[in-house]
């Protein structure tokens, strides 16, 4: 079916539970294949749909390859310049105030991350047509403050060649590519859903102007087809060795390629270390960043996620524009000690960015991620983006700090210092906290072998239980599962703490929590489903502990628009 590009959106009439139609949408040079649960509009929970603003003046066709014939399905499309339930996108009731979510559809890793002309762009895997995860492209975003954010139509799409997965995005300064001076490229994986036994490969986009994105003719710029897992670029220029320096997940193994012109690349070496890499386990993700040392001289912290058992990790050491070589003595440092932190990933430091380190991580956890809510049309969200600071112990062993970005200081709307207060064993209520906020304090002298808890209690009923016992954080949402969510969901989730003073930093939101211990040295981050997202923070704890310094913040809703 053709459409002549007279509206903005091609929209698709949905319900959760239909059969699947399988299409092909074709507009301007971007092709798309996806699944989609569509029923006629009087059916529908929700309408999804694909952002043409960047094909005006482009014809846009439309087939279906299975599922409802075309001549049931093509009177219940409608491309216009608005849709229904376009008025109502990040205003639904359980949508997370200020993390960020997409208007529609499925999204996971973050990719991409870049500063243009004082902006920030994102990048993400999405699939705009369900709650599913594949079929998916790129979705793009942009900000100035890192959490209001304008969306935008996709950079990239899933078609013949598989799916879009992850990838990075960097300004090729000077042409090399023959795209330009200064055009944008992104590097990213692409793999087939349907036959994973093809393996993955490494493929390269450009724009000139940082909106239409057009996949590279001569795709794909490497493969080995000896691995399955082989994703997740992160490209960078090396000044020292004047050539690109791609750092690849290659299954139990990261590994360097060279290239002079992002086109044509050479293997450079590999990171393989049975002391700190468990056998067999799979990398995703990495990243790469260097910072300076107090002492002068600079150390990298190489960055990764395992899908074993979904974390993500520091890793300590000197790169050489060949090699990483990981520093001796110097521990496997733990990003986020809750399950709903992975494939977190920077923006790129260099340009505008003047060297800030600043990163985002998806924030579910894959073997429960498609049994949250999605009755909204949207699902899955990411972290608050986070500022990385390099600290050092007593004896100079170097660790990575974590806090939310600056920027959040935008957000607060109100501010509440609560009196300090001794911990009583029968409990207390200390607060109440809105749908969004942030509460920071210090829990002083915790009794060696006592307990000091934090209850989070919602007006609805769920609670959240925080418990510091002999140097652990204890979390326990078992009692906040109001969608019923398995595979894991309600196990309690430990965290280390330093002992002494526990100062602290917790951010809420309506669906989820972000914890931040000893100077964001131990964080956590958590789902927290409840059918309200107001409530009374109770405390308890023994004899002699008390809490100080206690602020509670409100925060206002992110402004989000499409």
């Amino acid at each position: 079916m053709q459409y002549a590009s007279h509206g903005r959106y091609l929209a698709f009439p949905v319900a959760d539970g239909a059969p699947l139609t399988r299409m092909r949408l074709a507009a301007a040079d971007m092709v798309w294949l996806f699944d989609v649960q569509m029923v006629p509009p009087e059916k529908a929970g929700y309408w999804v749909y694909f952002d043409a603003l960047y094909c005006t003046g482009q014809p846009v066709s439309l087939h279906s390859e299975a599922g409802v014939p075309e001549q049931q399905w093509r009177e219940w499309v409608a491309f216009e310049d608005t849709f229904p339930g376009r008025e109502g996108l990040f205003s639904e009731p359980h949508r997370p105030l200020y993390h960020f979510t997409s208007s529609r559809g499925w999204i996971n890793d973050p990719n991409g991350l870049v500063k243009k002309d004082g902006r920030y762009h994102m990048f993400y895997q999405l699939n705009p047509f369900g709650c599913r995860g594949y079929d998916k492209g790129w979705g793009h975003c942009v900000s100035e403050n890192l959490f209001d954010w304008k969306v935008l139509p996709p950079a990239l799409s899933a078609d013949e060649d598989g799916y879009a997965i992850s990838g990075c995005t960097l300004f090729d300064t000077q042409g090399r590519a023959g795209f330009g001076r200064g055009a944008w490229v992104m590097a990213y994986s692409s793999r087939m859903h349907e036959r994973p036994q093809l393996g993955q490969r490494q493929n390269i986009a450009y724009s000139t102007d940082g909106q239409r994105f057009h996949k590279y003719a001569g795709n794909p710029v490497l493969c080995d087809d000896t691995i399955l897992d082989f994703r997740d670029p992160k490209v960078f220029w090396c000044e020292a060795k004047q050539y690109f320096v791609m750092l690849v997940a290659a299954g139990p193994q990261l590994r360097f390629y060279a290239s002079e012109d992002l086109k044509h690349w050479r293997l450079l070496s590999t990171v393989e270390d049975d002391a700190f890499h468990p056998e067999g386990w799979i990398y995703e993700c990495p990243d790469l960043l260097e910072y300076p040392l107090p002492q002068g001289g600079s150390i990298w912290a190489l960055s990764f996620s395992w899908i074993e058992d979904r974390s993500v990790r520091f890793l300590f050491g000197q790169f050489d524009g060949t090699a990483f070589r990981a520093a001796p003595g110097i521990p496997l440092q733990r990003a986020d000690w809750g399950r709903d932190f992975y494939a977190a990933v920077a923006w790129d430091p260099y340009g505008e960015m003047n060297g800030r380190k600043l990163w985002i991580a998806w924030m579910c956890y894959w073997p429960y991620s498609a049994m949250c809510p999605q009755d909204e049309g949207w699902l899955n969200m990411f972290t608050v983006p986070r500022e990385l600071e390099l600290s050092q112990k007593a004896d100079g062993t170097p660790f990575l700090c974590q806090r939310p970005a600056d920027e959040l200081q935008q957000l607060v709307c109100r501010r509440e210092a609560v009196p300090d207060a001794a911990l009583q064993p029968s409990g207390q209520e200390l607060l109440c906290f809105p749908e969004a906020y942030c509460l920071s304090g210090t829990l002083a002298r915790p009794r060696a072998g006592g307990t000091a808890e934090f209850c989070f209690c919602f007006d609805s009923g769920e609670r959240v239980m925080l418990a510091i016992q002999g140097g652990t954080l204890l979390a326990d949402r078992s009692q906040c599962n109001c969608c019923g969510i398995g595979q894991g969901y309600e196990q309690v989730q430990a965290m280390p703490l330093n002992g002494g003073d526990v100062p602290f930093l917790i951010l809420g939101d309506r669906n989820c929590m972000e914890l931040y211990f000893d100077g964001g040295e131990h964080c956590m981050s958590l789902l927290c489903h409840a059918r309200s997202h107001t409530g009374r923070l109770h405390v308890r704890g023994g004899e002699g502990q008390q809490l100080k310094d206690v602020c509670l913040s409100a925060l206002r809703k992110a402004q989000m628009s499409v």
